[in-house]
């Protein structure tokens, strides 16, 4: 659902709480704790080539990625 500049997933029903978050046009924030928490394992001074992300979300991580180290390529993997 799109609400007030942010995307959200909402599972089982739309006025629960957000499962994931994104703010649509800032690929460079992290809107959800969990998100922010994720991204403290990019400061681990390694040479990234690659990441597989297991879960997409909103996308909000995979964006995130993107935007801060654009040479990185991001798989991910949903599974439904």
């Amino acid at each position: 659902m799109d609400k007030d500049g942010f995307r959200s997933v909402r599972f089982g029903n739309l006025s629960g709480e957000d499962q994931s978050r994104i703010r649509l046009g800032h690929p460079e924030q992290l809107p959800m704790p969990y998100l922010r928490e994720a991204a403290v394992g990019l400061a681990v001074p390694l040479k990234l080539e690659r990441l597989l992300m297991i879960g997409l979300g909103c996308g909000a991580f995979a964006s995130f990625v993107q935007a801060r180290l654009p040479e990185v390529y991001v798989d991910a993997v949903e599974m439904w």
